[in-house]
């Protein structure tokens, strides 16, 4: 065998398995994946905890909660939306709040694909956090309501 063949052949060779390192780096990448924020439920009683996770469920779905979801920085731009009622719409189809398997966290959870993992976190974070000011707003006593 000549050198040239030899070359040509390791060339080959080595494109070949940095097609294949590619490939699996694509597939892996583009795994379907649900990042979540978990909120222990474990000081209330077990038969209202599913009553607040569908009240945190309905506030998450609420139009007020996804318009101030989408108008946070980098939700928008990250979800690759080009008007906020796309992204609402967006924000809506990938998000759910639920109770999880040990019956005593509240999970709220972002989907998407594991290269947007950062925007996932963020996404699922920031639900949580505006549907948890629209739950304390919502049920705050009448004097604390008042003197704010």
């Amino acid at each position: 065998m000549s050198k040239r063949t030899l070359a040509i052949g390791t060339l080959i060779l080595i494109v070949l398995i940095g097609a294949a390192g590619g490939g699996i780096f694509y597939v892996k990448m583009n795994k379907p994946i649900e990042q979540h924020v978990p909120f222990l439920l474990s000081e209330i009683p077990e038969e209202g905890r599913a009553g607040i996770v569908e009240q945190w469920a309905t506030l998450a779905d609420s139009d007020e909660v996804l318009l101030a979801i989408v108008k946070t920085d980098g939700i928008m731009v990250g979800l690759g939306a080009s008007s906020e009622q796309e992204a609402i719409a967006m924000v809506r189809d990938r998000t759910r709040v639920d109770l999880g398997s040990d019956g005593a966290t509240m999970r709220t959870l972002a989907k998407g694909i594991r290269k947007e993992m950062d925007m996932l976190n963020k996404l699922a974070f920031v639900v949580f956090d505006e549907t948890k000011n629209a739950y304390v707003k919502r049920n705050a006593p009448a004097s604390r309501a008042s003197s704010q």
